[in-house]
């Protein structure tokens, strides 16, 4: 599965600049789509993976004005070292964090409008293999 470049392109929406049309292009054809089964998978990815492992994060950028946001992005070893240890983690450690309440949905929100070109992108590319 295209997992970890699906958790890499969510965590743009985390950046003060965010992914130009042109880079948004080129890193969706770095990515290799297999069947309409990786919608599915790719959805959880972002919506529940990177969403919940920046969840504290978020509050915390909102907490203090957006000064947390990386220029241009994360680095992609802190991506996926982030997700991967957020997993890794039984869930009741975010359930009982009110700071996890907080950013979790500002985060779902943050991500949409990402999550909703890359979805499109998917259903075009499987539809066109």
């Amino acid at each position: 599965m295209i997992e970890k470049q699906v958790w890499l392109y969510a965590s743009y929406s985390w950046s003060e600049i965010g992914l130009s049309g042109e880079d948004r292009t080129d890193f969706f054809k770095k990515m290799s789509i297999q069947a309409q089964k990786e919608l599915v998978d790719a959805r959880k990815a972002v919506f529940w993976d990177v969403c919940g492992a920046f969840a504290v994060f978020t509050a915390l950028t909102l907490l203090t004005v957006g000064t947390m946001l990386p220029d241009w992005g994360f680095d992609e070893k802190y991506v996926v070292d982030k997700v991967s240890h957020w997993q890794r983690q039984p869930l009741w450690h975010s359930l009982i964090n009110p700071l996890w309440w907080l950013g979790y949905p500002v985060a779902c929100l943050i991500v949409f409008a990402d999550w909703r070109k890359l979805s499109k992108w998917m259903e075009q590319a499987s539809h066109s293999s």
